[in-house]
């Protein structure tokens, strides 16, 4: 990553993601911008690599509305890192196509998490985010598979939330003493029964992602 623009009005934040980026990615190349108004072209030009935003609620529907209209073949990825609710905001800044979303009381660590895993090309919602998407997945009924939202086993959550964890399927089996085959089984029941096979598959990779080196 060697292109970053910081969009933030407080120079203290911004000094610190500088510090953070020279440390993790030395020789970056680092543009701050004080405003969203000042950094909003730099979401069209091909000149960045990861953009890290201040967002405030009144601003996502303008940035949404620009992002899709004009961002161009090789887009920047983009951090929202905000004060705003993370339960109300961290989803839906995904949805209109930032790669993930970092409150601002975040860890260090859930800094260089977030970062990391942007970097190697995944998205990122902490801990929190995952676990309500899993409460939504065995609790909400199925756009995809109507009807078929039956109510999980014990053993079909424990599984469920294993793999919101990013363990894969051996782990599973030898945290939970079972023989692998049976793990496969409950992992596709669980599939069955919510729609959420997708969901659940990329959270998997993005957990795995952050213990990964690139």
């Amino acid at each position: 990553m060697e292109r970053i623009v910081i969009i933030d009005s407080q120079t203290i934040v911004r000094i610190g993601f500088v510090s953070l980026f020279l440390e993790q990615f030395p020789g970056s190349q680092i543009i701050e911008c004080f405003s969203l108004d000042e950094g909003l072209p730099y979401l069209t030009r091909d000149i960045a690599d990861l953009i890290i935003l201040d967002l405030k609620p009144k601003e996502i529907k303008r940035l949404a509305a620009f992002t899709k209209g004009n961002r161009g073949a090789k887009k920047p990825k983009i951090l929202i890192y905000s004060s705003m609710d993370e339960e109300k905001y961290a989803l839906q800044s995904l949805q209109w196509g930032a790669e993930g979303f970092l409150p601002k009381e975040a860890t260090r660590t859930e800094h260089l998490n977030a970062i990391r895993a942007i970097s190697c090309g995944q998205r990122y919602v902490s801990p929190k985010i995952q676990q309500q998407l899993f409460a939504q997945m065995v609790s909400e009924p199925s756009p995809v598979a109507p009807g078929k939202n039956e109510k999980l086993s014990d053993l079909e959550s424990d599984v469920a939330r294993l793999l919101m964890k990013g363990m894969a399927v051996p782990e599973i089996a030898e945290r939970l003493s079972t023989d692998i085959a049976a793990i496969k089984s409950v992992k596709n029941s669980v599939f069955a029964k919510t729609g959420a096979g997708k969901t659940l598959e990329e959270v998997q990779q993005l957990n795995q992602q952050r213990q990964e080196s690139c």
